[in-house]
């Protein structure tokens, strides 16, 4: 009787864990010892922070430079990471078709906004992606892993920032808890880092691609796009927020 108690509570604590859109869990019974609840542990963050984004939509295809990230924290093999990161991006925004065609530019060196635009210029690009890493920590099993980043994508033409984003996730370190009648035992990803990069790639693809409409304008009535500072709030409608100003400076 005892037994058929703890191992319907079990289930029942398994099937209320199963109510979360982003756990997977797996159960280790044991008849001689303590059944474990094991629960896939995912990305922690709030949605990216828009602090510029464009006017008006964008009907027509375009053609992205992307260069490596920045590492703005005081770290060993910085630029190396920066390139590491800035690739998962890529590579998610790839798979994800966030733009027409995009551009992984291997040989430029970690990113600043004026060489990333004159390359992209010269290379005729309509936009250039690039970001940096202003927080990194790889936790591992024992330790949350963090990362923080920010996006900002230039028009090629005339350097205008159209949209600049920022992100913090984190997943947090294994952990065990007992339960006395059951315990539940976090597992990670393989790579946390990669995780918490590919799924804020993806919450960044999901904004730019509202911005994106489907359609196919001649390459030949390329207009500038242009951008504005919209605080937190991301807005497509090209009407001015209070306090928001135009974003037209060139780089």
């Amino acid at each position: 009787m005892r037994l058929n108690y703890i191992v319907l509570l079990v289930f029942s604590f398994v099937s209320l864990l199963g109510c979360g859109p982003e756990t997977q869990q797996r159960v280790q019974i044991d008849l001689a010892s303590q059944p474990v609840i094991f629960a896939d542990e995912w990305v922690k963050r709030m949605p990216p922070m828009v602090q510029v984004s464009p006017i008006e939509p964008i009907d027509r295809p375009i053609s992205v430079l992307f260069v490596p990230f920045r590492v703005t924290q005081s770290m060993q093999h910085a630029d190396e990471l920066g390139y590491g990161i800035a690739s998962s991006v890529w590579q998610t925004w790839l798979a994800d078709q966030t733009f027409d065609t995009i551009e992984f530019s291997r040989g430029s060196q970690p990113y600043r906004r004026d060489l990333a635009i004159q390359e992209a210029r010269s290379k005729g690009a309509d936009l250039v992606v690039g970001g940096f890493i202003t927080h990194y920590f790889a936790g591992g099993n024992n330790a949350d892993s963090r990362v923080s980043m920010i996006i900002e994508i230039h028009d090629a033409r005339n350097g205008v920032l159209i949209w600049s984003l920022a992100q913090t996730g984190i997943i947090p370190k294994q952990t065990f808890n007992d339960y006395l009648l059951f315990a539940v035992k976090t597992r990670l990803p393989s790579d946390p880092v990669f995780a918490i990069v590919s799924t804020m790639a993806q919450d960044m693809s999901t904004l730019i691609k509202t911005w994106r409409g489907k359609g196919g304008g001649s390459s030949e009535d390329k207009m500038p796009f242009s951008g504005r500072s919209v605080g937190s709030q991301p807005s497509f409608s090209g009407e001015q927020n209070n306090g928001a100003s135009n974003r037209g400076s060139s780089f």
